[in-house]
């Protein structure tokens, strides 16, 4: 079922929201007689923001690639929904000072460890778009530890060729 739902809010500067029903983690399930809960969806923001930043060959969705792969090869990355990598690679794409271009892809893959070992470090994940929405709060801090211990590992082997 892939349902949707498109709410305006009344006022000035009316805007539009989009919402989808999302399956119940399998978590909440025990807890909750509903089998889908509303969220609100920012697939087209995110369309129209990666359409933007990719310009001029930048790597941008090759390392969202690269990280989903090592997601679907590794045990401790697995617990994680693909949404998750997805906003850490939105709030790397914020820092000014760092070159998208093909040459650094892998030190732009080395920040997104990095950077999601340093979000799961504060508990902290803000949504792109809603910064008032932590994403990590879905996760209890015991199950992202084993996922924490990971990246700090990686991160470690990959600090002495990580120059840039």
């Amino acid at each position: 079922m892939n349902s949707k739902l498109i709410l305006y809010r009344k006022g000035p500067g009316i805007e539009k929201h989009d919402y989808v029903a999302k399956p119940v983690d399998k978590q909440l399930a025990f807890t909750s007689h509903q089998s889908h809960l509303w969220r609100e969806s920012y697939s087209k923001q995110e369309r129209k923001l990666f359409r933007n930043i990719d310009k001029e060959n930048q790597i941008h969705r090759k390392v969202l690639r690269l990280f989903k792969i090592l997601k679907n090869h590794q045990s401790q990355l697995k617990f994680f929904k693909s949404y998750v990598y997805k906003n850490v690679l939105l709030q790397l794409s914020k820092e000014k000072d760092k070159s998208w271009c093909a040459e650094d892809l892998p030190y732009r893959f080395m920040d997104m460890i990095i950077a999601l070992r340093d979000y799961l470090i504060s508990g902290s994940l803000p949504v792109y778009f809603n910064e008032d929405i932590n994403i990590l709060d879905d996760y209890q801090p015991c199950q992202t530890s084993r996922i924490l211990g990971y990246l700090r590992r990686i991160a470690n082997k990959g600090r002495p060729i990580y120059a840039k």
